[in-house]
């Protein structure tokens, strides 16, 4: 058990009788132990890069960007943060449901930017978890985003459902934190803008419509909708959407705002027409 646990006990002096038993035991132990040592230090850096690479690893954060879902407007998030003069030099965690390792690749693919990239944290989490919420440190982040997954069926409700923890977990002192949320249908936007509100989150939310933002980048960076000016007082822009549908909604909506309101007078108005099976019914709804 010496020989084997301490080669150091190996000596040539004294007694040399079963000297090549010795050497044997001597050289099993140096091999079994050395080899041992080396695989543990292996497996221990194995198992923390593995866990990082999949996004099991937690880590603690504070004054940090968090970006709750990974849709496909994600890389373009990132771009506009990494050429932002403030949010560029600040830590990025992702908290995600998707595949770990392939979203770290196409973001990759997307932004030849080590340095920003090496910023960038991945969580495999379940937003409807309170504790994996917890795990991000929401309540220490300077801004979050709660876009949820893409092509997620119940997308609204657990957006809402982490929007609740993401509330309860940023009461008491400290700074604003803003929150962008988006919602896909215009019924869980019905129910933020009608529910009350919390006065002790520290948590300011501003809610995104996804069909409303689409219709915004139509009609504002294509120019196909005129611009009515407070002197043009008996012209009216039209709009005719066939279809009644969530998207239809959105552009009447985005239109009103647009030509509607900034320059309203009793003479400058929208005029927007719904054509579908059954608007009667609808009418009011919209109205």
């Amino acid at each position: 058990l010496a020989l084997f646990l301490d080669p150091g006990n190996y000596s040539g002096h004294g007694d040399h009788s079963h000297d090549g038993l010795k050497i044997v035991i001597v050289l099993l132990g140096v091999f079994l132990f050395s080899a041992l040592l080396v695989s543990v230090f292996t497996n221990i850096i194995g198992n923390i890069a593995g866990a990082y690479e999949k996004g099991s690893k937690r880590y603690k954060f504070n004054d940090h960007i968090l970006i709750i879902g990974s849709r496909r407007v994600l890389p373009h998030m990132l771009e506009t943060i990494r050429n932002h003069k403030v949010l560029s030099g600040k830590d990025v965690l992702i908290a995600t449901m998707s595949d770990v390792p392939k979203l770290r690749s196409d973001i990759r693919s997307t932004i030849p930017d080590n340095a920003f990239l090496r910023r960038i944290t991945y969580y495999h989490a379940d937003m409807i978890s309170l504790s994996l919420i917890e795990e991000t440190c929401a309540d220490k982040a300077c801004l979050i985003y709660l876009t949820g997954e893409e092509d997620d069926p119940d997308h609204d409700s657990r957006n809402l459902q982490c929007l609740n923890y993401l509330r309860e977990l940023c009461k008491g002192e400290g700074p604003v934190i803003p929150c962008y949320m988006t919602l896909d249908t215009h019924s869980a936007l019905d129910v933020i803008q009608y529910k009350k509100k919390d006065t002790e989150t520290r948590l300011s939310l501003d809610v995104v419509n996804t069909n409303d933002y689409l219709a915004e980048q139509a009609l504002v960076h294509t120019g196909v909708l005129p611009a009515l000016k407070a002197e043009e007082k008996h012209r009216r822009a039209r709009v005719v959407i066939a279809g009644n549908s969530s998207i239809g909604r959105s552009i009447a909506k985005v239109a009103a705002q647009l030509c509607h309101y900034p320059n309203f007078s009793s003479d400058t108005r929208t005029q927007i027409t719904f054509i579908d099976n059954k608007m009667k019914e609808q009418m009011d709804y919209y109205v």
